[in-house]
């Protein structure tokens, strides 16, 4: 009668059925209220389908999202089971394997992290900005100084 091998499947099918399902009532209410009340039908109608219609969206978006939780736990442990069923050595191959990429991924960050960037001249600042023996400063773009000196002289 029920099925347990896949229950996160059979509980999404469930959830997009109860959210089909759901819909057909409100519009259902809301084609009675236009037709009994006259005149406040038309006006209640909208706010009727569309609390109606988003209750059932919001309760089957929470179920199929309890499915999918479901489903993708029971993938976890299938893939535990698989890792459990290894030998030792199996094990301690892969224990090793990810040290050695562990160690690897730190090596390079260290080396990035030593490179040293060429070094900036005592008038010259990391924006690309620059100063003047007269004690001007000057934006990057700027090549002469306002007292007629070129950066290029300051050995920038």
């Amino acid at each position: 009668m029920f099925r347990y091998e896949n229950v996160g499947a059979s509980i999404k099918g469930l959830a997009r059925a109860i959210a089909i399902i759901a819909f057909i009532p409100y519009g259902i209410i809301a084609i009675v209220l236009v037709v009994a009340t006259e005149g406040w039908g038309i006006f209640l109608s909208p706010i009727v389908i569309g609390i109606g219609y988003g209750i059932a969206w919001l309760s089957g978006l929470l179920l199929f999202g309890f499915g999918e939780l479901i489903s993708s736990s029971a993938e976890q442990a299938t893939l535990l089971r698989r890792l459990s069923g290894k030998t030792q050595a199996e094990n301690d191959i892969l224990m090793r394997a990810t040290k050695v990429l562990a160690n690897t991924a730190n090596e390079k960050k260290v080396q990035s992290a030593q490179t040293t960037q060429p070094a900036q001249p005592a008038n010259a600042y990391t924006d690309g900005s620059w100063v003047c023996t007269c004690g001007q400063h000057n934006p990057k773009y700027v090549t002469t100084c306002t007292c007629g000196k070129n950066k290029s002289e300051l050995e920038i």
